[in-house]
């Protein structure tokens, strides 16, 4: 049965709905623990299975949904709920401090290379070896992490602004969408080879997937430098939207 689901168009509709169910229960408990496991249970099942099959293309088609889902509905639940949310989210409370201090005083690691690229290459490497090593299945929560305290920091942002509209749409940074969608595509294509071994089956590597390997890799730098490039104007920009 789930296996159908998954490799039908019905997959799109069940990610949206156990995403939300994930948050809201998550979000509801105010447990920092409880939220990204539930958020991955939603996910990670369906990129198992969908890689299971060999559907690899539909896997990065799914979970890059997935983030999408993960990225609206938490900023929108960050929005109307903000208590809970600070009380349910790992490290988001002190994240939107430090990024609100970067909208308002561009004194942040965001306009300073020299500390945000180690942050950021750290992040990249661990996330590798959590793919190589677990299947992806601690990547996705890193990632989940990751995600919500995002989100954490674009709701306050909203809440706080005098432009809601524009806090809206440029909350979320490019650079910081094109890091979302390489890691989701790296975390597919890395996680198959100890899926395979925990299958007990034969890893193939599909050479379809090269594009896909190389638009990843291309964004982890292209990242770091269109944050090098406008991150200063982009907080000027956000904080003409503030009150």
């Amino acid at each position: 049965m789930f296996n159908r689901l998954v490799r039908s168009p019905i997959v799109y509709p069940y990610l949206l709905i156990a995403t939300a169910i994930s948050i809201a229960i998550g979000v509801y408990s105010e447990s920092k623990i409880l939220l990204p496991l539930l958020n991955i249970a939603a996910a990670y099942p369906v990129m198992f299975t969908l890689l299971r099959f060999e559907q690899r293309k539909r896997a990065i088609g799914t979970m890059l949904f997935w983030a999408l889902c993960m990225a609206v509905l938490m900023v929108y639940t960050c929005v109307h709920f903000p208590l809970q949310a600070e009380a349910s989210i790992f490290h988001g409370k002190a994240y939107a401090a430090e990024m609100m201090n970067w909208v308002r005083t561009g004194n942040a690691p965001e306009n300073e290379p020299l500390r945000f690229v180690p942050q950021h290459l750290l992040h990249f490497f661990v996330f590798v070896a959590l793919s190589l090593l677990t299947g992806s299945l601690l990547s996705l929560l890193m990632g989940a992490l990751l995600m919500n305290y995002m989100c954490f920091y674009v709701g306050t942002l909203v809440n706080a602004a005098a432009h809601p509209l524009t806090a809206t749409l440029m909350g979320w940074q490019p650079y910081a969408i094109i890091r979302v969608c390489s890691y989701v595509i790296l975390g597919v294509i890395l996680g198959e080879p100890m899926i395979c071994r925990v299958l007990k089956k034969d890893y193939e590597y599909d050479l379809k997937l090269r594009p896909f390997y190389w638009a990843a890799l291309t964004g982890v730098v292209l990242d770091i430098i269109i944050k090098f490039a406008i991150a200063p104007w982009w907080g000027l920009v956000l904080r003409a939207a503030m009150r």
